[in-house]
């Protein structure tokens, strides 16, 4: 009867585990992490901070629920 509780256990912590991993590596911010736009600063100016992702996140706020 103890073997079966501790595997139920484990069972569901790595159930959790499993889908925080998923969770956090479909986040938004670790989808677009390394993309660029047509609006690149790094691109167009050399610059060495871009911000392509808040972009990218934000046109996927607006255009997803239309």
């Amino acid at each position: 009867m103890n073997n079966f509780i501790c595997s139920i256990v484990s069972f569901i912590v790595f159930t959790l585990i499993m889908f925080a991993v998923v969770w956090i590596g479909t986040s938004p911010e670790h989808w677009y992490s390394g993309q660029h736009d047509e609006k690149c600063e790094k691109m167009l100016y050399d610059s060495e901070n871009c911000f392509c992702c808040q972009r990218l996140i934000e046109s996927e706020k607006n255009t997803k629920y239309k």
